[in-house]
């Protein structure tokens, strides 16, 4: 086990070596000015500032929705359904004894 342990350690370590000593840290100056240059002016378009166009009115429109209002039926509120414990019948399962059987006391099975 403890071998085991051993090889895994120096297994990481080594990955872990060659992993950090591949990185190639050079070529990573940023260079502001040059960014600068490069971005270009925003133009604002007639249609960005057209009143026309984003005056027209309300984009969604809602509706309230009205609900129905509930109503108690018949079979909702009716004993055969709910009311009467005689007409369900229940029955209980009774559990029994534990049995010990022959291949549970074996010898030949457990001493494999």
């Amino acid at each position: 086990m403890k071998t085991t342990i051993t090889k895994l350690a120096a297994i990481t370590f080594f990955s872990l070596f060659f992993l950090v000593g591949n990185v190639n840290a050079k070529g990573t100056k940023f260079d502001v000015p040059n960014l600068a240059a490069t971005e270009s002016v925003l133009v604002l378009e007639d249609w960005m500032v057209a009143n026309t166009l984003w005056e027209i009115g309300e984009t969604f429109f809602f509706e309230p929705v009205i609900e129905k209002i509930l109503e108690l039926e018949s079979w909702m509120t009716n004993k055969i359904f709910w009311g009467s414990a005689d007409s369900v019948k229940t029955e209980t399962e009774m559990e029994q004894k534990l049995l010990l059987e022959p291949w549970m006391i074996n010898n030949d099975v457990w001493k494999r």
